[in-house]
């Protein structure tokens, strides 16, 4: 049986920050913030090339909807992502504290995050939960500050409103505040008071261009040419978050590259290759992440289709040259030809410029969604030092290559042992096991072989809420004749969960843009807030990848489940 392993992780160039605070008597800070502070922060990161986002999910939001059992949730699944960055703002209020009524799906809730557990029991604040779960009983690194409102300043603001909005009235409240303000107070954590929301705002802005300097100097400003590599790197971090590697498939590309290098010829690229949802992008990225971990002097070159819109074979070999030029030849700035075969042989000339001792590999994934007047910009040799591994559905540019007998790799489809591991290894990481009767009907799926299709399923079966329910879910899924029907099904039960307009404004607006949305564009086309539109984001998780603030659709699928369900509506 083959082993299966998981990615490991490598740093962005993404702050992103969550925000934890009691509701209505914090409103005047999160406005300050949202409109004074964070603008001025986002254009720092950004002159550094750093995307900063703030996850505030109480801005816009009402009290009624707050106080919506699923919210817990939401926050902390928020929390998670945003980790290791948190702010924690405290005044006189503790807060909402729920009860085990009021959360929709307890036994999914607690499974998922033990700590809410005793803090329901506990009649622990929503607050209080954010706080325990992001800070002070989390688990690896932590950059916690917290902000505390000076009890002077809430008392003015109290003479201005209902002074319930600022103080809490029960005493049991108020001793699980003090309880929790000392605990703070005890930890290592930065606690600042403040008196003002100017003063407030300007402690949050130190401690975050602070944090920027510290992570992200001033010295380490990328080029056009960096911030571009960045960006392939991150999106093949996005590719790899739920894949589960077959080391004997991972091992065949690194033999292909072992073999490629120790020529003193001409050679062959390498195509990966096989149908829709088979995990040829997630595998390129995975080994090509696994190898840079091995040899991280081995110098790589990789390119994403379409990460940053410019889908087309001009851009692709344009960025291929300047990668190259920028380690060969920086002084030369001399402009590229804007003519497209001139640009072919441009780019053939600066492989064969590749030094013996400095060999390349370059690694260009998805060739068929690259549009270009005629297939000449696909390597169909490369010299002997460089390496050219390329993906690609079955198509032209695939026929194009066998014609030339360029070596062919077929990703296989997953056997049945294989997708024993991956459904285990899938649900273990949520602490979840199904039946072994259960295990078999998912497994002996004919849809299942596709690693997409499997995983999508697997997914739906985490969040389903039902026991009594599960069996005839399992069956609605894997019954699903393709991954289109699929996809048409995880939409329909967003729709259940989450309702049909916000499910559909989210998913039609993402399919609309070209590039993608940030979550602040998201809320201003659908005018939902952002802990209505998360629940649709984290809900799609890894159908989605990140360019920096952007999010889009990681595949086609999603794009015509989409296009068949609302299209009818849209037009």
């Amino acid at each position: 049986m083959s082993k299966l392993r998981q990615v490991k992780r490598v740093q962005r160039n993404v702050i992103r920050v969550f925000l934890s605070s009691t509701f209505r008597d914090m409103a005047k800070e999160r406005e300050y913030l949202n409109k004074v502070i964070f603008p001025e922060v986002r254009q720092a990161t950004r002159e550094r090339g750093v995307e900063f986002s703030a996850i505030d999910l109480r801005w816009g939001v009402t009290e009624d909807e707050a106080n919506q059992g699923d919210v817990i949730t939401i926050c902390l699944e928020e929390i998670d992502r945003c980790k290791p960055f948190f702010m924690g703002f405290l005044g006189e209020r503790y807060g909402w504290a729920p009860s085990k009524e009021d959360v929709r799906y307890y036994e999914r809730l607690t499974e998922r995050f033990p700590v809410t557990e005793t803090s329901l029991k506990a009649g622990l604040s929503v607050t209080e939960m954010e706080i325990l779960h992001g800070v002070l009983e989390s688990e690896g690194e932590v950059r916690a500050s917290f902000y505390q409102r000076d009890p002077q300043y809430t008392e003015t603001l109290a003479q201005q409103e209902d002074r319930s909005v600022y103080f809490e009235e029960e005493s049991e409240a108020q001793a699980k505040l003090q309880t929790l303000k000392q605990r703070i107070t005890n930890s290592d954590y930065p606690i600042h008071d403040y008196d003002s929301v100017e003063a407030m705002g300007q402690l949050v802005k130190a401690d975050l261009l602070s944090l920027l300097d510290e992570l992200y100097p001033e010295s380490d400003i990328p080029d056009p040419i960096e911030a571009e590599r960045r960006r392939h790197r991150a999106y093949a971090e996005d590719r790899t978050s739920f894949y589960l590697a077959d080391e004997d498939v991972v091992r065949t590309l690194h033999d292909f590259v072992e073999r490629s290098q120790q020529a003193q010829s001409v050679h062959k690229p390498l195509l990966v290759t096989g149908p829709s949802g088979r995990g040829k992008s997630a595998l390129v990225s995975y080994w090509l992440t696994d190898l840079m971990e091995e040899k991280p002097d081995q110098w790589v070159i990789e390119h994403y289709a379409g990460v940053t819109g410019d889908d087309n074979a001009t851009a692709t070999l344009t960025r291929i040259i300047n990668e190259i030029r920028q380690v060969l030849a920086p002084e030369d700035t001399e402009q590229l030809p804007s003519d497209f075969d001139d640009l072919c042989e441009t780019f053939s000339s600066w492989l064969g410029k590749i030094p013996a001792d400095q060999p390349l590999l370059l690694v260009i994934d998805a060739i068929n969604q690259i549009s270009a007047p005629n297939l000449r910009w696909i390597p169909s040799i490369t010299p002997a030092n460089v390496t050219c591994v390329l993906s690609a559905l079955p198509s032209e540019q695939e026929e194009w290559l066998k014609e030339r007998d360029a070596e062919l790799f077929e990703v296989p489809a997953l056997d049945l042992e294989a997708r024993r591991a991956v459904t285990e290894g899938y649900l273990a990481r949520y602490r979840k096991k199904l039946s072994q009767d259960q295990l078999e009907r998912v497994i002996q799926a004919k849809p299942c072989e596709s690693p997409l299709f499997l995983t999508t399923v697997l997914a739906e079966l985490v969040v389903f809420g039902s026991f009594e329910r599960l069996n005839a879910y399992i069956d609605h899924l894997v019954s699903s004749t393709d991954l289109g029907e699929l996809f048409e099904r995880m939409i329909s039960r967003f729709e259940e969960d989450y309702g049909h307009e916000l499910t559909k404004e989210v998913l039609s607006s993402l399919w609309a843009s070209r590039t993608g949305l940030s979550e602040d564009e998201l809320m201003g086309i659908t005018n939902f807030p952002l802990v209505e539109v998360s629940k649709i984001t984290l809900a799609l998780d890894q159908h989605l990848k990140e360019n920096g603030e952007l999010i889009q659709f990681s595949h086609q699928f999603l794009d015509e489940a989409i296009r068949d369900q609302y299209l009818g509506e849209l037009s």
